[in-house]
């Protein structure tokens, strides 16, 4: 007779084992049962199954009942032996969680005495409730396999700590690990069971894969035989073209509502996202809502969850995350789409959070990929890496500033890039030009000059070929933008200009619209392309709040000139990707309001949109170092 497959992992030794067996010899009053490895093995399965599984008890209620009380009063010996403890906790967890806290730029997050306790309590009741889900499922009835292979499940499954998903690879639980328990996929766990009780009991196993059946063969460990068999279904599951999919919808899981939904709302689909777990899944609807994304699968119904977002009642989306790969980032078909986009567009601070999150994200990527950190000493290397035109772009904020969660002011983790980097190298690479091609001078200009970065020096822009599209003062910090845009378009009057803008959902506020309504607004006679110019007031060479002719006049010794008033609400109809929070100033002949107060037309972008209103506008009102003026670049002759 073939040795029961538990002695191969030594369950025949264990002490409850031998007493199990030796109280079977005294009720069946037989002898030498001991010495038989198999039969201790047997009479503990049959000890184990009758108290936890069936206590057999006539009346199923009771039964039931019985079977119930038994498995509560175990669970705690359970949780003794098995939860991490707070003296075992490792403090390399909080330093972990300070540095993912740093990558999404929520700052140096410190943890008090207090929080620790706090996170150690969460931990440990993650780990208990995702444990309480395995133990709960293979003792019931929907679990029809044999007792002994119930029993290995739930052996193995304890010792199974954190899952690597891209190598498919479980790592040994030990008395510091903090990760919950992996949660049950039903499809795996059948396989995985089912398999157990072809090789072990009836031997018909042709509906399983040769590399799970030889894990069984070679007695190999439970964690081994489920994430083969995820593997293998991850490979035979077509995931990959599901993904293609990306109609869909979203489900809200609200605050308070029972956990369990949103884990069997993942379950089976192998997602890249803790919320398939209980012990995760509890936190964040605890915390407020989760909202989720699944597309459709082939037969058009929602099954696949593609990125989840995490909402606070009071202030808004905190987190989001997608479940295309063990960094949890978005997939890139739904990145492509509006989907996300739209949604947020829904919650209260839904489009700001969308910057910074993908803002931090990049961040974090551009760091880890310039500074190799040893994980000991916290020592940095940098590793000067290539960075690909794009990537400077966002790190130097060419295109629009870097935004972040937590810092009182920037991201410092920005600053030691730049640092790090060989500016005047990187600076070829973003203006597509060699280095001579960079004017430092007015002397230096020329007809190969692509970028000018210094002092704005008199006749500075009509000296600059019309090609040069980059000017700083000083790099990265202080840009000069030029920005072309149509006068003369058919508009003809203040009021129509109103109802224009209005009609693209832009607002108007009160001053800006009594500029419109002004005899003294006029309009150009025929259609013209007008180049503007952005400068700020430091650029032009003011370090301390200047008084606004004196700023009209150092634009003019640049060669530049106020614009006319049409420009005020052209710039807002054309301008239509305004980033937000930017405030601009047009330099102009100023225009009275109702109230006989001298303005000139503003605009900005809110959260709630674009907007066009008035500054103001006499010759001794004063601006900020910072404010940031446009002026007219009038057409060479």
């Amino acid at each position: 007779m073939e040795k029961h497959f538990l002695q191969n992992y030594d369950v025949h030794r264990k002490p409850e084992a031998i007493k199990a067996v030796k109280k079977k010899e005294r009720l069946a009053g037989e002898q030498n049962l001991v010495r038989d490895y198999d039969e201790r093995i047997t009479a503990y399965i049959e000890r184990l199954g009758k108290i936890f599984l069936d206590p057999g008890r006539k009346d199923k209620e009771k039964n039931e009942k019985t079977r119930r009380r038994n498995l509560e009063i175990l669970k705690p010996t359970i949780y003794k032996n098995t939860l991490v403890k707070k003296e075992d906790f490792p403090e390399s967890y909080f330093e972990h969680q300070k540095l993912e806290f740093k990558n999404r730029g929520m700052g140096d997050v410190k943890f008090s005495a207090q929080d620790k306790q706090q996170e150690i309590a969460r931990v440990q009741e993650a780990q208990k409730k995702s444990l309480d889900v395995w133990i709960d499922h293979l003792s019931s009835d929907d679990s029809h396999y044999p007792d002994d292979i119930k029993y290995f499940a739930v052996q193995g499954i304890l010792r199974t700590g954190s899952f690597d998903k891209d190598n498919y690879r479980f790592s040994k639980r030990t008395e510091a690990t903090t990760a919950p328990f992996y949660q049950i996929d039903h499809e795996v766990l059948s396989m995985v069971m089912g398999a157990l009780e072809a090789v072990h009991y009836h031997g018909d196993t042709t509906h399983y894969h040769r590399e799970l059946l030889d894990l069984i063969e070679q007695n190999k460990d439970f964690g081994s035989m489920y994430a083969e068999a995820m593997r293998h279904l991850d490979k035979e599951s077509g995931k990959d073209k599901a993904l293609e999919i990306t109609d869909g919808k979203w489900r809200v899981f609200k605050q308070g509502s029972d956990p369990q939904e949103l884990v069997n709302a993942f379950a089976g689909k192998r997602a890249y996202l803790c919320l398939g777990n209980i012990g995760d899944a509890s936190g964040y609807l605890s915390r407020g809502d989760v909202q989720v994304y699944f597309s459709n699968n082939r037969a058009g119904v929602p099954v696949w969850p593609r990125v989840a977002i995490a909402v606070e009642p009071d202030s808004g989306a905190y987190e989001m995350r997608g479940t295309y790969n063990a960094n949890e980032d978005i997939d890139p078909e739904i990145s492509q789409t509006d989907i996300i986009k739209n949604r947020l567009v829904t919650v209260p601070n839904g489009q700001s959070f969308a910057k910074k999150d993908a803002d931090m994200k990049l961040v974090t990527k551009l760091y880890q990929k310039c500074f190799k950190v040893d994980k000991n000493t916290k020592e940095k290397t940098y590793l000067n890496p290539t960075l690909t035109k794009e990537e400077l772009q966002f790190l130097y904020e060419i295109n629009a500033l870097i935004e972040g969660f937590g810092y009182e002011s920037r991201d410092p983790r920005i600053a030691e890039l730049r640092d790090a980097r060989d500016t005047n190298a990187d600076l070829s690479i973003l203006f597509d030009c060699a280095p001579e091609n960079i004017a430092r001078a007015v002397s230096e200009i020329s007809e190969h000059t692509k970028a000018y970065i210094g002092t704005l020096e008199p006749g500075i822009f009509d000296a600059l070929p019309v090609t040069v599209e980059h000017i700083y003062t000083k790099f990265p910090k202080e840009r000069v933008k030029f920005r072309h845009i149509e006068l003369g378009t058919g508009i003809t009057d203040g009021p129509t200009f109103q109802k224009a803008i209005e009609a693209q959902g832009m607002k108007i506020y009160r001053p800006g619209a009594e500029m419109l309504k002004n005899p003294d607004f006029k309009v150009v006679g025929e259609r013209v392309n007008a180049e503007l110019v952005e400068v700020s007031v430091r650029s032009l060479g003011f370090e301390t709040a200047t008084r606004y002719d004196n700023i009209c006049e150092r634009a003019k010794e640049l060669g530049l000139a106020v614009c006319p008033a049409e420009v005020g609400p052209q710039l807002r109809l054309q301008y239509k990707d305004q980033p937000l929070d930017e405030y601009l100033i047009v330099a102009m002949n100023a225009i009275n309001d109702s109230g006989g107060r001298p303005g000139v037309f503003s605009m900005g972008a809110e959260g709630d949109g674009l907007w066009l209103g008035a500054a103001y506008g006499r010759p001794g009102d004063e601006w900020a170092p910072e404010d940031r003026f446009v002026f007219l670049r009038p057409r060479k002759n």
